[in-house]
């Protein structure tokens, strides 16, 4: 039940991180100017205590870990699984096998240099992430994985699952598992205590840990984001800003009157809502 419950979770927030920032549509015109969406978020509901993907529990660090980090597959409007690093995948007749391909043109983003494309996400990233989660005891994804037996790489860009036993688990744990890079991940001995202040990921956006603050939240468009080329996703916004209000009143009031350039409000109290 408790499985269940955090796979819902994740599913919950995955939705509205893509609903909010990623649609399918066919290639957007250059943009000649920035474009800032901007969130606010009322009754101090605005909070993140770790950014480790291996303890997150809270709304906004899975707002921020699944923009940050990519999975292997992901849902589309639909709720329907579709591509995300893995382009291809395949199950063999007995049900525990399964290969993943994975796009060749993928890097990872490091905030302090966003434009850097030193670090391509392969094979070994997604071993070194398996095999963190499942020999790190007690992380968020340890029941995701403890049907996976095995997970080796194929060549630099195919991995393959082996699971213990026929079970419809694969496609939760493939769109749930926030790939890690194994160039930071590998050299720390206590994974699930690592702080990871600034998350180095490879999905469509990255986190600005200059400007976030205790009330602001900054996440920016990577500039490596492989699925705008290779799945026509188009990430609109340049910056997606969450702005923290004490005062639900005070967020309606500056939303209506435009005073800080809100485009959404969340977390309203109800004495807010008019009949």
């Amino acid at each position: 039940l408790a499985w269940v419950r955090r796979t819902l979770a994740g599913a919950i927030a995955v939705a509205l991180v893509l609903t909010a920032l990623i649609v399918v549509s066919s290639p957007a015109r250059a943009q000649t100017t920035f474009r800032s969406l901007r969130i606010g978020v009322g009754e101090d509901a605005l909070s993140v205590i770790t950014l480790n993907p291996l303890k997150f529990t809270l709304l906004y660090e899975f707002v921020v870990v699944y923009n940050v980090y990519s999975t292997l597959v992901t849902y589309d409007r639909a709720y329907d699984i579709v591509p995300d690093l893995a382009y291809e995948w395949t199950r063999e007749a007995d049900d525990t096998n399964w290969t993943f391909k994975l796009v060749e043109n993928a890097y990872f983003t490091n905030p302090s240099n966003p434009s850097d494309r030193s670090h391509p996400v392969t094979a070994d990233d997604v071993v070194t992430t398996f095999n963190i989660l499942k020999n790190t005891a007690g992380n968020y994804f340890e029941n995701y994985v403890e049907n996976i037996t095995a997970a080796p790489a194929v060549d630099a860009y195919t991995v393959r699952f082996t699971l213990s036993e026929p079970l419809n688990v694969m496609m939760t744990v493939a769109s749930g598992m926030p790939i890690l890079p194994a160039y930071i991940w590998s050299g720390i001995n206590n994974p699930i205590s690592y702080r990871n202040d600034i998350p180095v990921g490879s999905g469509a956006m990255y986190y600005d840990g200059v400007n976030t603050t205790t009330t602001v939240l900054v996440l920016r468009k990577s500039p490596n984001y492989y699925g705008e080329q290779v799945y026509c996703r188009y990430v609109r916004p340049d910056e997606v800003r969450y702005i923290s209000y004490t005062s639900s009143a005070i967020m309606v009031q500056n939303f209506l009157s435009g005073a800080d350039r809100l485009d959404i409000i969340d977390h309203i109290a109800p004495s807010e809502y008019k009949v």
